[in-house]
């Protein structure tokens, strides 16, 4: 299993509006931090998803790419 994260062109977009979004009033401060994951449960194509550590959590994954 690699320890290496792709994300597509759309999904690094989504990532980076999330969090800018996101951190303007989360409330785990000062722990803001996020955690990227990444499974291929659908069968189809590997989902996306960020996870703040507050528990906020969002879809980014790129459907185009399925």
């Amino acid at each position: 299993m690699s320890d290496k994260l792709y994300l597509s062109i759309t999904e690094s977009t989504n990532l980076s509006t999330w969090v800018l979004d996101h951190f303007k009033t989360c409330t785990a401060r000062p722990y803001r931090t996020v955690s990227i994951e990444q499974s291929g449960a659908s069968g189809i194509g590997n989902s996306t998803y960020v996870e703040c550590h507050c528990g906020a959590r969002k879809d980014i994954t790129d459907y185009e790419l399925w």
